[in-house]
Formats: structure tokens, C-alpha cells, sequence
């Protein structure tokens, strides 16, 4: 009893002594001056201007900032005369635009732009936003759409999807998955034959199909321009970069879909249909009967992808079915609803 009582009294003075300690710590070596001086502070600024000089005299500057360094000024100038970017106590808008392409080009991160400029992270973070505002800003200066009556319809628009990485819940991850082995976004882009961006899509998942996406890109209010009339039409303007005839754009008609359901329809009598799966034999004979009919040179994908589409809006048509607000017109077979309704379920369903 006497040792127990003994080992306590010594975990007691031990305790207050480390108390003790703590106190004279936070008393004393918080005062303690930190390191920083105005002669490195100084060296930092001399570093960012030595980093921005060698920049400017690179002779491929477009290796670091994706752009030439006489691009880069002008680009500078239109933010800083906009008044959309100003020079701050922690950087000029030059150092925040360079810092910006550099992220974006890949070839850095937050944390590295932060060693090599010797700024904090925070420093590099907020301009970094404050930069792609501004630059979503000038859209509608640079992201313009070419038309028939300025471009030739022939060679108007080259259109190519690209799959970013992007992080998402675990919960998306099997819907962004697609080609790849890890979550993508799908983004379609367009441009003229001067390389010259005129539209971009992001948004959907790496699992969609090319023509649902391009089906979107053509459908919605904000909507994709293509020429109409002439040799060239909406369907063969947007076209793979290879000129490959089989993976070239096309809009899915109301026509295409009714042969490729009849077809469906008559494999499925012959027993070609499977634990609900068509055979490759269907697939077959609704690529022969689409080519055919509307000499086109389609592939088994795209009928897959166009039968999946036409499930999942069989899907959404259940729903609507019931919701309230929204009846049937059997004599124009269209879903009928008052305008706030239909607001409603696109903001519900934006794709």
C-alpha cells in the first residue's frame, strides 16, 4: 500500500513539473523572434523577378506556359485593363497569370509553385481561382462559334472528346469509369481548322457514349452551331480527328430508331435474345439494315450506346408518367405540363 502510495505522490510531482515546463515554454520561446528577416523577404521578391525574367527570355516559353510569351503579355494586359485582375501586396498579375498556366499546363502543383516562388500555399491557392473567374469571364470574347456564312460548311468544325481525371464519391466512381481504369470526365471540344477553340462541353461521365454527348452538345439551349444545307449537315460536319467513317459523328432521327427496333423486334422472335441481351447476330442485322437504309457506315457500338440512350429515356419517361402536373396527349403522343413543371424536372434531370 505504502509503494502504491509512493508511485503516485512521484506521478504527481512528475506531472506538475511537465506543467511547469509547458507554462515556461509558452511564456518564453513563444517570444522568440521567427526566422523571417527583411533580407530574406527581399530575396523572395529577387527569386519571383529572377523566375519571371527567365521566363521571358526562354526561348520556348510555350514548353512551360502552353503559350508564347508574346500571347501571354496580351493576355496579361486584357485581364489587368478589364480590371478583372490587379497587382496585390503579395504579387503582380504577371506572377499570378504565370502560376495559373503553369498549374493548368500539368507540369505543376499548389505546392511546388509554392517552393519555387516562396510563397504559401494560400498565396498560390486564391489568385489561382481568382485567375480561372476572370478567364471564365472572356468566354463569350474567344469561345466564339464559326458559322456557314464565314467558314466554309466543309471545313467549318473539327470536334474530339477528351476524358479528364477527375476525383468523385465513391458512390459515382462505376458512372465515371469508362475506358479507362480510374473515374474520368467525357469533355467534347470543337474547333476551326485555324486551331482555334469555338466550343466546349464538360461535364458528363466517362462512361457516356460519344453520340449521347454530342447529342446533348446539339440539343440544349447553349447548343453546339453546325451548318444546315448544303453538302454538309449537322449529322456529318462533327467528325473524329483520323476521318475514321465509322467512329464519325451523327445524330441519332426518329427513323433510325424505328428500323433499329423493328429489326430488334423480329431478332428477338427469332430467339436472339438472351438473358436479356441481344445476340451479336441482332447487332449484326441492325448495322446492315441502318447502313443500308441510310448509307451510313455505323458499328455495333453505336447501336449498343443508342439502344441504352432510348432505355434510359424510357426510364425517365416512367417517371414523368407519374408525376403530378404532367398528363398524356395521346393524339400528338407528347408528355403536356405547365412551364414551371417542366422547369422543375430539367433542373432535376439537367441532362
Amino acid at each position: 500500500m505504502r509503494q502504491f502510495d509512493r508511485n503516485a505522490i512521484l506521478a504527481i510531482v512528475a506531472y506538475a513539473g511537465y506543467l511547469a515546463c509547458m507554462k515556461y515554454m509558452t511564456r518564453h520561446v513563444s517570444r522568440i523572434k521567427r526566422p523571417t528577416t527583411q533580407s530574406q523577404r527581399c530575396n523572395g521578391n529577387q527569386v519571383r523577378r529572377e523566375l519571371m525574367a527567365q521566363l521571358e527570355a526562354h526561348y520556348n516559353s510555350s514548353s512551360v506556359i502552353r503559350m508564347s510569351y508574346d500571347a501571354f503579355t496580351r493576355l496579361v494586359a486584357i485581364l489587368h485593363g478589364r480590371g478583372l485582375l490587379r497587382d496585390n501586396q503579395c504579387s503582380f498579375v504577371e506572377e499570378q497569370v504565370a502560376k495559373f498556366l503553369h498549374i493548368l499546363s500539368g507540369q505543376g502543383r499548389v505546392r511546388s509553385e509554392s517552393f519555387f516562388f516562396h510563397r504559401s500555399t494560400e498565396t498560390i491557392s486564391r489568385p489561382f481561382h481568382k485567375v480561372l473567374r476572370a478567364l471564365i469571364t472572356l468566354q463569350d470574347q474567344f469561345l466564339v462559334q464559326a458559322n456557314g456564312f464565314t467558314v466554309s460548311p466543309q471545313i467549318l468544325n473539327s470536334g474530339d472528346r477528351t476524358h479528364i481525371r477527375v476525383k468523385v464519391s465513391k458512390e459515382d466512381v462505376s458512372r465515371y469509369r469508362g475506358r479507362k481504369n480510374y473515374p474520368t470526365m467525357n469533355v467534347l471540344a470543337a474547333c476551326t481548322f485555324d486551331l482555334k477553340f469555338t466550343y466546349v462541353l464538360p461535364g458528363w461521365e466517362g462512361s457516356a457514349s460519344d453520340s449521347r454527348i454530342l447529342d446533348n452538345a446539339l440539343s440544349k439551349e447553349d447548343n453546339l452551331n453546325a451548318p444546315q444545307g448544303g453538302d454538309m449537315d449537322a449529322e456529318k460536319v462533327f467528325e473524329v480527328e483520323g476521318g475514321n467513317d465509322c467512329n464519325a459523328y451523327f445524330k441519332w432521327t426518329t427513323e433510325m430508331d424505328g428500323v433499329m427496333l423493328e429489326v430488334l423486334r423480329e431478332q428477338k422472335s427469332k430467339s436472339q435474345k438472351e438473358d436479356r441481351a441481344f445476340s451479336a447476330e441482332a447487332y449484326r442485322k441492325v448495322v446492315e439494315e441502318i447502313n443500308d437504309k441510310f448509307s451510313l457506315n455505323i458499328n455495333k457500338t453505336k447501336v449498343m450506346n443508342r439502344l441504352k440512350t432510348l432505355k434510359e429515356q424510357m426510364v425517365l419517361a416512367k417517371e414523368i408518367e407519374f408525376k403530378s402536373g404532367i398528363g398524356w396527349n395521346d393524339s400528338s403522343k407528347t408528355f403536356e405540363a405547365p412551364l414551371e413543371v417542366w422547369k422543375s424536372l430539367i433542373k432535376a434531370n439537367p441532362k
